[in-house]
């Protein structure tokens, strides 16, 4: 995932892009205000061009080279746009599946929709019901852990914790979850994959929500319940390129189960 570093980088090239199609360098400092300060607004840039206008194209107002320069550093980056193209289909179609047994299947499939979204470059190899190798019965959505970089990345890397494969469940119930529940996901793990996604609907009660995932903690399994408004942000996130903000989320949720 792109860090603050690479957001910044690529802003610049846009800049520098914008200021190619007007056949000019940057005499402005306009650099240096991308730099510093994340989200530039067409007056900080004018007021950055009026201190050196003498550098203006002949015909080119401040104003007009300004608002260039805005819209060329706001555009998504390639990889954005490719993404909100590829995914520009998908919906956050929670309320239209109702709660319950029925609607079970459904919700799965929408669940392995969006975290494919979401985890597009970070996790891959995307499986549904898959055979569980230590139980009985299938986990409902199991990804490969091939992240380089981020939350997943140090998992691996920095908490020594062996997860060559995401195992999730997907509960489509309309309480909150039981011991049952939990514990279907704490049978899954297992000696090389020790980190699972718990998915459900809403976590009324999160301060119990979240013992019953430190209870396992003892036997060196780590889980994480997510739920519907969760899975929104995620995706929401994802969809405005704020990988930033991706990380943090898994961070807090990490930080709020082991400390």
């Amino acid at each position: 995932m792109k860090s603050q570093e690479q957001k910044r980088r690529n802003k610049i090239e846009k800049l520098a892009e914008a200021l190619r199609s007007f056949k000019i360098v940057d005499r402005f400092g306009l650099s240096n205000l991308i730099s510093t300060k994340d989200s530039p607004t067409i007056i900080d840039i004018k007021k950055c061009i009026n201190k050196n206008k003498e550098y203006l194209p002949s015909g080119i107002s401040t104003d007009y080279l300004a608002k260039a320069i805005l819209v060329k550093i706001q555009e998504p980056p390639t990889g954005i746009s490719l993404w909100q193209n590829k995914y520009k289909g998908l919906h956050l179609n929670f309320k239209k599946i109702p709660a319950g047994k029925k609607y079970a299947s459904v919700y799965q499939d929408h669940i392995l929709e969006l975290l494919n979204a979401i985890f597009e470059g970070i996790l891959s190899n995307p499986k549904k019901e898959q055979p569980s190798e230590n139980t009985l019965g299938f986990i409902d959505i199991v990804f490969d852990n091939t992240a380089d970089e981020g939350f997943f990345s140090r998992l691996k890397k920095e908490h020594n914790i062996p997860s060559v494969a995401i195992p999730i469940e997907c509960k489509n119930y309309s309480d909150d979850l039981k011991n049952e529940e939990y514990h279907q996901l704490y049978s899954r793990l297992k000696k090389n994959c020790c980190f699972g996604l718990l998915i459900c609907r809403k976590i009324s009660n999160r301060k119990k929500s979240l013992a019953h995932c430190k209870g396992k903690l003892t036997e060196g399994k780590y889980m994480l319940v997510l739920d519907d408004e969760d899975i929104c942000l995620l995706f929401n996130l994802r969809k405005k390129g704020d990988y930033s903000g991706i990380d943090d989320f898994w961070g807090q949720k990490f930080r709020d189960l082991i400390l």
